[in-house]
């Protein structure tokens, strides 16, 4: 894992977060972030990155587990217990022009890789209600985002450039936090309802997605209609980036964020209807849920 990060400290990559398996949130890796506004040729960046690194004796792995991959290299060390495989993946950020070097250990990715696939761990139990305390971190971190706060609108006014605002925003209300723990609970909840009741033999994974149609074409939520006023939010922050006007970027991102958070808060309310569908047919069949 160091010749992994010395590499990518040597070429510049500026920014660095940690991967976590998304239904056990088991830390398994660190995904370092490189800027490229001009839009590099990322097969460059995958010769010379796969060069180096196998120079250093890792080996070239024919399955990458991210669609943008442009190589992933693999090396097993020798531990007390066994053998621990490590895996590098260098590929395209998801959601901005950059290149993402990803450093992992390979077993707890393919168990994220499964998660995500809704491929629960033998044993899982079911998840619990969030806590009192989350549900009101979510309440004290919307109350801090005050447009009314002359030192929030001077540090958003005096940001450059639009990527700059996120970064402030997060300084100046601290980590951000799950807005809607319900949602989460809830989404959670359906994954373990699935993955139990696939494994119980006793009802087909045809006869749980037809049940959710039924339940979903019931929910008068539109996620079009939620995105366009987020979108429409969003255009009315770059107005205000590009006319200097900190408090009307204030109100639009205020806007943004409440809009994500109402978007998060409907997608809970109807994947609560359907794992409400799903218990009472789990229980009518004699699958045990509790």
């Amino acid at each position: 894992m160091a010749q992994a990060k010395e590499l990518a400290v040597a070429a510049g990559f500026e920014k660095a977060q940690l991967q976590y398996t998304s239904w056990s949130h088991k830390l398994y890796g660190v995904e370092y972030v490189l800027d490229v506004p001009g839009g590099d040729d990322l097969s460059d960046w995958g010769d010379l990155f796969g060069e180096r690194i196998m120079e250093r004796g890792w080996d070239f792995s024919e399955d990458p587990f991210t669609p943008l991959s442009a190589g992933r290299y693999e090396k097993e060390i020798d531990v007390d217990d066994g053998q621990w495989v490590l895996g590098v993946e260098l590929g395209l950020h998801s959601t901005h022009r950059g290149i993402t070097l990803l450093c992992a250990d390979a077993k707890l990715q393919l168990e994220d890789k499964n998660e995500r696939d809704g491929e629960l761990a033998p044993g899982t139990q079911r998840p619990k209600p969030p806590s009192p305390k989350k549900v009101q971190a979510a309440k004290d971190y919307v109350a801090r985002f005050d447009c009314d706060n002359a030192e929030f609108v001077a540090a958003l006014s005096a940001a450059e450039e639009l990527d700059d605002n996120g970064p402030i925003v997060e300084a100046l209300l601290g980590p951000v936090v799950d807005l809607e723990p319900e949602s989460s609970y809830q989404s959670r909840l359906g994954t373990w309802m699935r993955w139990t009741m696939r494994h119980s033999g006793k009802i087909t994974e045809e006869e749980i997605w037809a049940i959710e149609d039924v339940v979903a074409q019931n929910i008068g939520w539109n996620p079009a209609e939620q995105f366009t006023e987020f979108l429409g939010s969003f255009v009315d922050v770059v107005s205000a980036q590009e006319a200097g006007d900190g408090a009307g970027k204030c109100r639009g991102l205020r806007t943004m964020f409440l809009s994500d958070r109402d978007g998060s808060s409907n997608e809970g309310r109807r994947n609560a209807a359907v794992n409400a569908a799903l218990e009472a047919e789990a229980r009518r069949r004699g699958i045990a849920i509790d």
